[in-house]
C-alpha cells in the first residue's frame, strides 16, 4: 500500500471506531462482513432501525431515517446477504416511517431532532431537501434487498423517475442518492437510463476539476465511484487523480482527514464526539478506495 493508505490504516485501526475498523479490514480482504455486521449491531434498535449516533451528527439512541440509510449503505459496501436478519428489519423499519402523503421518508424525527444533532437536522424540514433524498436511494433499497409491498415500490418509481425528467439541476445530495440507485445491480432498463442521463448532466458541474476545489463540504469523485470497478467510476475518471493528489496533500500527520463541516459549536461535547467519530469513518472510507484504487 501507498504511505498515505499506510498512514490512514495505522490511524482507523488505533483511533477509529470499531465498526470502521471492522469495515476498513474488510476492504483490505482482512476482514469479514460478519464481523462487521456484529459490530453495526451496536447501533441497532428494538424496532428495526439504527440511532446511537451511528450517524454522528445525530447523536440520539433513537432510530431514523438518516441513521439506518447510513446502516445500510455499509451492508451494501460489505456486500451482506439480502437475507441477513439485519437487513429484513431495516428494511421493515423503513417502511413504518414513510410519509403516505409524499411517499418519502421523513431522514429524522422530531424526537431526534430534540436530542443533540448538528443545526441542520435541529431545523431539518423534509420538503427542503429535495425529491429524492432519500426517496431514491430508499428505492435502491427495495431494488436490492425488496420490500416496498402495497404499490409502494411503484408509485416511488414513478416520482423518481418524474424528478429526473425534469431540468432543475440535482443538488450534492440527490446526487448521492441517484448515484447509490444507479448502483445497484437488478433496476430496470428506464431507471437505469435515466439515472445516468441525470448524473451525465448534473456531475461535471459539482465534481471538482483542481484540488482547490476539493477543499470544504463537496462532492468528491471516490464518494460517487469507491472502486474503479464501479459503474460510475468513467463519470469521474478525469476527477480521480485531482482528488488523490488533495487527500495526499491534506493528509493530517496522524494519518487522518479532517472533517470538513462542523455545528459552529466549538465547545461542545457533543461536536467534539462526532467529530472524532467522522474522522475515523471519513479516513476509513477514503483510505479504502485509494487502496482499491491502487494509489
Amino acid at each position: 500500500m501507498a504511505a498515505a493508505v499506510d498512514r490512514a490504516v495505522a490511524y482507523v485501526f488505533r483511533h477509529g471506531r470499531p465498526v470502521d475498523a471492522a469495515e476498513l479490514a474488510f476492504h483490505l480482504g482482512q476482514g469479514t462482513a460478519d464481523v462487521v455486521m456484529h459490530l453495526l449491531g451496536a447501533y441497532r434498535n428494538l424496532d428495526g432501525g439504527f440511532g446511537h449516533g451511528l450517524e454522528p451528527d445525530v447523536r440520539s439512541p433513537a432510530s431514523s431515517v438518516l441513521a439506518t440509510t447510513v446502516a445500510l449503505q455499509r451492508m451494501v459496501r460489505v456486500r451482506v446477504d439480502p437475507k441477513h436478519p439485519m437487513v429484513r428489519t431495516a428494511m421493515g423499519f423503513l417502511a413504518g416511517q414513510m410519509d403516505p402523503e409524499t411517499t418519502n421518508w421523513p431522514l429524522v424525527t422530531a424526537e431526534v431532532r430534540e436530542s443533540a444533532c448538528a443545526p441542520w437536522w435541529r431545523g431539518y424540514n423534509a420538503s427542503e431537501w429535495g425529491e429524492l433524498n432519500p426517496r431514491a436511494e430508499v428505492l435502491s433499497y427495495f431494488v436490492r434487498f425488496g420490500g416496498g409491498g402495497g404499490g409502494v415500490f411503484d408509485e416511488a418509481r414513478r416520482l423518481v423517475l418524474s424528478r429526473l425528467a425534469k431540468e432543475t439541476a440535482l443538488d450534492m445530495h440527490e446526487l448521492q442518492c441517484v448515484a447509490r440507485l444507479l448502483r445497484t445491480p437488478g433496476i430496470d432498463g428506464t431507471v437505469e437510463r435515466t439515472c445516468r442521463e441525470a448524473l451525465e448532466r448534473d456531475l461535471p458541474k459539482v465534481l471538482p476539476r483542481s484540488a482547490e476545489q476539493c477543499a470544504g463540504y463537496v462532492l468528491k469523485p471516490l464518494t460517487v465511484a469507491r472502486r474503479p470497478n464501479s459503474v460510475l467510476a468513467g463519470l469521474v475518471e478525469s476527477s480521480v487523480e485531482v482528488q488523490h493528489g488533495y487527500e495526499v496533500a491534506t493528509q493530517r500527520r496522524d494519518g487522518a482527514w479532517d472533517v470538513p463541516w462542523n455545528w459552529n459549536e466549538p465547545d461542545s461535547q457533543e461536536w467534539r464526539a462526532a467529530e472524532r467519530e467522522w474522522r475515523s469513518h471519513l479516513t476509513m472510507l477514503t483510505a479504502s478506495s485509494l487502496h482499491a484504487y491502487g494509489r
